[in-house]
């Protein structure tokens, strides 16, 4: 018998040695060093399995929650407030991308403050967009959670 990978001779049927047939069976498959190649939306590098790098990925799986209505957010089962809580998480993500500085825009409380829809989710109708609904500066802010519940209870104006 010959060796399929070295064409050495061997009393085995196909392979002299399990080195050869590794290396005959994952030709082409890269198991260590860089396991990269290039993304083509933005050129940077990318894992070999995927598609686009990560940073085009999440920028699409943005700009898709951005154009979709409210109502794919929404949760059916649970309590009034749990249904809302996946717009509020993007929400949250949205003002982290715009860069706004994390200061109550009441007081400037900075030690611990939370993403405040200035009117409400429920106040939207559920087709409204969600870039509508999260858009920074328009109808999200930063507030320390004694105004953000002041503004809730229509005890603060802004």
């Amino acid at each position: 018998m010959i060796c399929l990978n070295c064409e050495k001779k061997t009393k085995n049927p196909k392979f002299c040695s399990k080195s050869c047939s590794a290396s005959y069976n994952n030709i082409g498959k890269r198991r260590h060093g860089k396991n990269t190649a290039i993304c083509p939306v933005c050129s940077k590098f990318k894992n070999l399995q995927s598609k686009v790098c990560m940073s085009c990925y999440t920028e699409k799986a943005r700009e898709k929650m951005r154009n979709s209505p409210i109502s794919e957010y929404i949760l059916l089962k649970g309590a009034s407030r749990a249904k809302w809580n996946s717009v509020r998480h993007w929400a949250r993500k949205e003002m982290e991308i715009a860069s706004i500085k994390k200061e109550c825009k009441v007081c400037e409380w900075d030690i611990y403050v939370e993403v405040c829809h200035i009117i409400p989710i429920q106040d939207f109708p559920e087709s409204t967009l969600m870039k509508v609904v999260n858009s920074p500066n328009i109808n999200t802010i930063y507030l320390c959670p004694n105004h953000h519940k002041m503004l809730d209870n229509n005890l603060l104006e802004l």
